[in-house]
């Protein structure tokens, strides 16, 4: 019996001295990644995700929306996370904005005539280029995806005559996909105070005027008063998974996360009411027979009829 007890106390102290060299060899190797090497976002060394720069912006101006978007579309370096998809081939670039609008931004003067319908002669518009988008940026022979992702606030403020006309490509919206951070790590994808209006979005599947898709994120107090046309369409949002909408509204089409208004209810500042939520944080004003759709709050707009929620 005196045997069996001192074998069971060699395992024991064999097991011990073990887990404590394993133990010391964990810690060898985080003290030799105290120096990260981050590459795209991840350590090369340990895979830790490391500290990733936002794209900051203050938008007044379509010619800085379009330069906000094109800076965004090439991924620039330390500003994003490249990830594998779920596929495990397909490469996601998490590209991180904070973003807000400074003012009402006009990509086209008309868009939509009387009717809601595209005008004639759009041949002279000028089309939108999605921010994000999905194309071979290595060569590789197969696409990349570019998402979206932080915070664009549209701080009170429009964005009116988007103009996209590709009808065989998905997608499409004033941003192509809005995309939830890897792994929850930054936080989820943030699209607030938002108007797209007088806009016009032809895709082939996954079409929206603010977006076409979103995954993992989050569109509040937005409306849209826009002409959506293709599959799987959503007058704010075409498509969503895992997105939460909070008081958005639209006039043209359909959208099932979203409230439908009238023109009765866009002129009388019903809508502007409603965008303000419960009225503690004033972001929406609108100077009722003036104004054709709700503006950014200026401290003499306010609506002050009440209308119940």
């Amino acid at each position: 019996m005196a045997i069996n007890i001192k074998k069971n106390e060699q395992i024991r102290i064999r097991c011990f001295i073990l887990f404590f060299l394993l133990f010391l060899s964990t810690i060898s190797e985080a003290q030799n990644c105290r120096k990260h090497k981050f590459v795209e976002g991840m350590c090369t060394r340990c895979g830790t995700l490391g500290p990733i720069k936002k794209i900051v912006a203050e938008i007044s101006s379509s010619k800085e929306l379009v330069r906000f978007a094109e800076l965004v579309n090439s991924c620039p370096q330390g500003y994003y996370l490249k990830k594998a998809d779920k596929d495990g081939v397909t490469m996601v670039y998490y590209v991180y904005v904070d973003a807000i609008l400074t003012n009402d931004i006009v990509l086209n003067n008309q868009v939509l005539d009387k009717d809601g319908n595209l005008i004639e002669n759009y041949e002279n518009l000028y089309e939108w280029k999605t921010i994000g988008y999905d194309a071979d940026l290595d060569g590789d022979g197969r696409k990349e995806k570019i998402r979206m992702c932080g915070t664009f606030n549209g701080n009170g403020h429009t964005i009116s005559g988007v103009y996209i006309n590709q009808p065989y490509k998905f997608n499409q919206g004033f941003i192509y996909a809005t995309n939830g951070d890897y792994e929850d790590t930054y936080g989820i994808t943030e699209v607030l105070n938002l108007g797209i209006v007088d806009s016009y979005i032809n895709g082939d599947h996954c079409v929206g005027a603010i977006a076409g898709y979103a995954y993992k994120s989050h569109f509040k107090n937005c409306f849209a008063i826009a002409k959506v046309v293709g599959d799987r369409i959503g007058t704010v949002c075409g498509e969503s998974h895992e997105t939460i909408f909070t008081n958005c509204f639209y006039h043209y089409g359909f959208d099932i996360e979203a409230t439908q208004v009238s023109k009765s209810q866009i002129l009388s500042g019903e809508l502007t009411y409603k965008l303000n939520g419960n009225q503690s944080n004033i972001i929406w004003g609108q100077n009722i027979g003036i104004d054709k759709y709700p503006k950014s709050y200026n401290g003499k707009n306010k609506v002050k009829i009440i209308y119940s929620n």
